[in-house]
């Protein structure tokens, strides 16, 4: 991972760390029936329990919420691999915008999404700000809100507004376009609605076995301190932010191809997965982000590229 993005999630990181350091311490459109089902089952995620961690008291307050945002998914091409060929059937998993909104005791509000996409850009952003606006005033904007994208590569594309993006689309999607903003909005909606004191925590965990670097010699290029820093080709630190008894917001640094160029479902994958699985433990209402990190180079094909067989075996 290059060094320049490892730098914007380590200041990501350090703004929520400031924070938490405060004194008081839509429906979906052409839908298609699901595919095979995701219960994790016996699957479990382990707790932060061999990190550090960093505690904020009730006066601290939170909100959480979560909508589908999930577009068209058959004959639309998916957005991550440039494959053209890579178009969509049916659904693996549904799409989801996950909205987590924080205030101090000072009264100062920020808002974090994480959006099951491949990228955020511009064009969303610009109006889902309009939106929020709309319906909120001047409570969120451009310096408080913050819209990520999982970078997942199994869903649909057209909604960038930028020709080198929408190309595998063949264009704009229009669809695709509102159902994605109209999902963010209500997700926001929902965590504005759901704002109360909350007892929220922060952090670190190494992790191991969930990554390898998939471009070593271009790693290896990098300056001998940048390279110091980590143990391995690869930054394994999981960072997790614990909103009470109602959410969890997790940073790994990984690239979510666990699904392979030749899957024709729609699916948030391996960060999706995640974020099910924890949800599908938890009660009603309990909402789960795995957002996006450093990932750069980062893959969680161990088992060397998808196949287009046991990709989902892996993943799970």
């Amino acid at each position: 991972a290059g060094g320049s993005s490892k730098r914007n999630a380590r200041q990501a990181v350090a703004r929520l760390r400031a924070l938490l350091k405060q004194p008081g311490s839509g429906s979906a459109l052409r839908q298609c029936a699901p595919g095979p089902s995701l219960d994790p089952g016996a699957h479990s995620l382990s707790a932060l329990a061999a990190g550090s961690s960093v505690a904020v008291g009730p006066a601290f307050k939170a909100g959480v919420g979560k909508a589908d945002i999930t577009g068209p998914c058959a004959e639309t091409t998916f957005l991550g691999y440039g494959n053209f060929q890579e178009k969509g059937k049916g659904i693996l998993t549904r799409l989801y915008s996950r909205a987590f909104i924080f205030e101090d005791p000072q009264g100062q509000r920020a808002a974090f999404v994480a959006v099951d996409i491949n990228q955020m850009s511009d064009l969303i952003r610009l109006e889902v700000l309009d939106r929020l606006k709309a319906s909120f005033g001047d409570l969120y904007h451009m310096a408080n809100t913050m819209l990520t994208a999982s970078h997942t590569h199994t869903a649909p594309g057209g909604f960038s507004g930028y020709l080198l993006y929408d190309t595998t689309s063949l264009g704009f999607d229009q669809v695709n376009f509102d159902a994605i903003v109209a999902g963010i909005v209500r997700s926001v909606a929902l965590a504005h609605a759901s704002m109360a004191p909350q007892d929220v925590s922060l952090g670190t965990a190494t992790v191991a076995g969930a990554q390898k670097n998939r471009s070593p010699q271009a790693y290896d290029a990098n300056p001998p301190g940048e390279r110091a820093q980590y143990h391995e080709k690869f930054d394994a630190v999981m960072t997790g932010l614990r909103i009470g008894d109602n959410g969890l917001l997790n940073w790994l640094p990984v690239h979510p191809t666990s699904m392979g160029n030749t899957s024709t479902l729609v699916s948030s994958d391996n960060k999706g997965f995640a974020a099910h699985a924890v949800e599908a433990h938890r009660s009603p209402g309990f909402v789960a982000a795995f957002a996006q990190s450093n990932e750069g180079d980062v893959s969680p094909n161990l088992w060397g590229p998808p196949d287009g067989t046991h990709d989902l075996l892996r993943m799970r």
